[in-house]
């Protein structure tokens, strides 16, 4: 998968490259990909997608199912 990047400006005023979300990314590339970096931007949707996926290997405690 081709990543792209924005600039974005970070807290220090700083432009940083940050990776986009393709809009087909599936759960597990966007988890790989914002593990990889730190960070990206993504759609509500995407984001929605990426919490349930987490939230399934995660119990409350935090301890990995």
């Amino acid at each position: 998968m081709k990543i792209t990047y924005q600039e974005c400006i970070g807290p220090d005023g700083e432009l940083l490259p940050v990776p986009v979300i393709p809009p087909y990314a599936t759960a597990y590339e966007i988890e790989a990909i914002v593990t990889a970096e730190g960070a990206a931007v993504m759609t509500d949707e995407q984001f929605e997608e990426l919490s349930a996926h987490l939230a399934e290997g995660v119990t409350p405690e935090g301890v990995a199912r």
